[in-house]
């Protein structure tokens, strides 16, 4: 997410921040001499399980699974909530956020803890690392019940900000690139609503204009009010998995507390303190009483 550029900016929120511191198979064995009630409930297994193989598909027009609809919360609404400019979220809800995916050795691993755990989470892609290679993790993260937003297509911030301005041509025209190249993958019904700015959108100018231009297309850009501090710079990153643990519990204090938190993390390569603190950082929401959900 954050790249080791020399923003001053930037550098100077994430001090700050540091400082204050996730078939149809049925069974063929029906004896010759069962009634005609057992004949039928047999009969009735596969429109069942197919029933549940089904739920695991994307819904159309969305970023996620049919099943992952019960905990899926548009980006608008939990944008606003962060905000605090309005609370149609009556519950505690957690939304784990991964960055700057997908890669091949952290995503899939990431992906088996949340499946331990039976939680969901979001991951932000960055376009051109979707290829025939990573195919299979999309899949998997749609089919699992989690949920993809967009994060660029190049992450390049001298292309996106030059001179430190957001330009909305071109990050509108690396998100149509980025849905593109994960239709390939996961089909044309795939639709995201979801952005994220790479470097945030506290870092940069002129991001009103992007926001309307995203707008415009009803795909809306979050942030986050939680973080492990994986973004930071290697000197100020934590160093175990108790230091990243006391980090995200510290990084509440930064943030109004609006009953929802986006925590940001990442599963690109280099984050492997990231893929061991999850579980921890998975038990503090719990702890606290949070659903987890997901963003569409």
């Amino acid at each position: 997410m954050f790249e080791r550029l020399n923003f001053t900016v930037q550098h100077a929120l994430l001090a700050i921040l540091a400082l204050l511191i996730l078939a149809t198979g049925f069974s063929l064995g029906i004896d010759i001499g069962q009634n005609e009630e057992s004949r039928t409930t047999a009969s009735a297994r596969p429109s069942k399980m197919k029933k549940t193989s089904d739920l695991a598909q994307l819904k159309s027009s969305t970023n996620h699974n049919q099943q992952a609809t019960n905990h899926a919360y548009t980006a608008k609404d939990v944008l606003q909530q962060m905000q605090g400019k309005d609370k149609t979220i009556k519950e505690r809800v957690v939304f784990l956020t991964f960055d700057d995916g997908p890669d091949s050795k952290n995503t899939p691993q990431i992906l088996d803890i949340l499946k331990k755990e039976d939680v969901p989470a979001t991951f932000f892609e960055i376009g051109r690392f979707v290829n025939d290679k990573t195919a299979p993790i999309l899949k998997r993260q749609i089919k699992e019940g989690h949920a993809i937003g967009i994060h660029s297509y190049s992450h390049d911030y001298q292309r996106l900000y030059p001179n430190g301005q957001a330009d909305p041509m071109q990050l509108t025209k690396e998100y149509q690139e980025s849905l593109h190249a994960m239709q390939q993958v996961l089909g044309p019904d795939f639709k995201s609503q979801v952005f994220r700015y790479p470097g945030g959108r506290m870092s940069w100018g002129n991001i009103s204009a992007t926001d309307e231009a995203l707008k415009q297309q009803n795909i809306y850009a979050i942030d986050w009010n939680a973080a492990v501090g994986d973004a930071l710079s290697p000197d100020q990153q934590p160093k175990t998995v108790q230091e990243m643990l006391d980090f995200n519990a510290r990084s509440l204090n930064f943030f109004p507390d609006y009953g929802v938190r986006v925590v940001l993390m990442h599963d690109s390569s280099g984050h492997g303190l990231t893929t061991e603190s999850l579980a921890g950082v998975i038990q503090f929401y719990k702890d606290h009483h949070f659903k987890f959900g997901i963003l569409e």
